[in-house]
């Protein structure tokens, strides 16, 4: 302020430097909010970080369903290989009939 400032002058003076200090002062609070949310954010990502190693972790000692599959197909083929033979036997009974 300078000398010879009217009460208006120093009223606005006085409501500006108000307005000024309440907006520091709302950005302090705002940061310090901030910055604790960062905080509980960056703790739950490494707590999911730990999660997902577990998860890795785990599935490289189960048994996958590519392993099943793998362990599945050759009995599957002996299967189908069984089915084919006795297809072939019943057709040869039917051709020759045994005798009674």
């Amino acid at each position: 302020m300078t000398r010879g400032s009217t009460s208006s002058e120093r009223v606005f003076d006085h409501v500006l430097r108000g307005v000024t200090l309440a907006a520091i002062i709302g950005g302090a609070v705002t940061l310090t909010n901030l910055s604790t949310e960062v905080a509980v954010l960056g703790t739950q990502i490494s707590a999911v970080q730990e999660r997902i190693a577990d998860m890795r972790a785990s599935s490289a000692d189960g048994y996958t369903a590519t392993e099943a599959r793998r362990d599945l197909q050759p009995l599957l083929e002996s299967i189908a290989d069984h089915e084919a033979r006795v297809r072939l036997l019943e057709r040869q009974r039917r051709a020759t009939p045994l005798e009674q």
